[in-house]
């Protein structure tokens, strides 16, 4: 039987081995486009003043205040207001069901908890003593139909925004029921609809909260500008560049070379994650194979998780110079020109002559 057993592990390792070729090959491709991306900082380097623009071609960024002459609510408890964003979150107190594995048995366990989304309580392995209500109030958010950046006007739906802050709640600037109570969290106001107390909620008790947008005193949009109308850019290999950014250009730079950074690191990390994963799988066949002496069982697997490590690390990094060459068009031919002259030079190197034995 133990032959037998060891006989299915190693035919199974023969499977992980395959995946780990595909997932070590898929970590190069990672790496390659990660090194690959567009920093839109240079993009945005480029960009001039629109009141120095010549025509509309010309690629202008604008920095003014960012407003809407609309106002906007969330039709229910939310009085209208010079909103350009309104993001509504309503979560139910509910029953959860969470499902832990011991002895290759499944425990279920049944907790209360505020949800965004509610369980189906039919679904649950025990439904009965755990029923959820349905939600009566969904989450929803609202977008402003007009905004504008000084007098130009921009695509609400089509330009990337800042983020959202948490709205300060107080009744001036909502509508309330009397049952309906202003809550003060740690980190967000809520209006509290239930039977129960915040405290002490009870099943089907809700509590809302509000993240807006409100209007900026300065913003900075990179795009071209047609009619009093500011539109993406879209360069030759970019993507487009329409975002709305806080601050000056100076600070939108600032905020894109941050962003292209982090998302560098990101793909790096995980390029290598990738192939020492995959690196192990490869070698699981290997680390099956040394079951059968004991001794080696524990520090096999070991030393195998170490040496995949280093060997994922060194080609990381390897692939990552790599790669940053073969996307930098300036150094790969300044590489390839150096090669070449070195190779000319060992060509063309009259051989040395040998001494004369006396």
């Amino acid at each position: 039987m133990a032959k037998q057993h060891f006989g299915n592990k190693l035919v199974g390792s023969i499977g992980w081995l395959l995946l780990g070729i595909i997932v070590f090959i898929g970590s190069f491709v990672l790496l390659y486009y990660s090194e690959g991306r567009t920093d839109y900082t240079d993009v945005a380097a480029t960009a001039v003043d629109v009141e120095e623009a010549a025509d509309s071609k010309d690629f202008v960024y604008v920095t003014r205040e960012l407003d809407t002459p609309v106002f906007l609510g969330d039709g229910m408890f939310l009085y209208e207001d010079e909103y350009l964003v309104v993001d509504r979150t309503v979560e139910m107190y509910s029953w959860v069901e969470k499902v832990e594995t011991e002895d290759d048995e499944k425990v279920y366990t049944y907790d209360m908890q505020w949800v965004e989304e509610v369980p189906d309580s039919n679904e649950f392995k025990q439904p009965r003593g755990h029923e959820n209500l349905t939600k009566p109030i969904r989450s929803e958010k609202y977008k402003t139909d007009e905004a504008s950046v000084g007098i130009y006007r921009i695509d609400i739906d089509e330009i990337g925004l800042p983020g959202t802050s948490p709205l300060k709640l107080n009744e001036d600037i909502l509508m309330l029921d009397e049952y309906q109570q202003i809550i003060k969290d740690d980190k967000y106001d809520y209006i509290f609809d239930g039977y129960g107390t915040y405290e002490e909620p009870e099943i089907g008790d809700l509590r809302i909260r509000y993240e807006v947008l409100e209007p900026m005193d300065e913003v900075t949009v990179f795009g071209r500008v047609a009619d009093e109308k500011l539109g993406p850019h879209h360069g030759e290999a970019e993507k487009k560049l329409y975002r709305v950014f806080k601050g000056t250009k100076e600070d939108a730079m600032s905020v894109l070379k941050g962003e292209y950074t982090a998302a560098g690191w990101m793909g790096r990390i995980g390029g290598f994650i990738l192939m020492w994963i995959g690196l192990m799988f490869i070698l699981s066949p290997l680390s099956t194979a040394m079951e059968l002496i004991p001794f080696l069982s524990e520090i096999g697997k070991g030393a195998l998780t170490m040496i995949a490590f280093v060997i994922a690390l060194v080609l990381t990094i390897v692939a990552t110079i790599a790669f940053a060459i073969l996307h930098n068009t300036v150094a790969l031919i300044i590489i390839i020109v150096v090669a070449a002259a070195i190779g000319y030079y060992l060509y063309t190197k009259p051989p040395k002559k040998a001494s004369a034995k006396h």
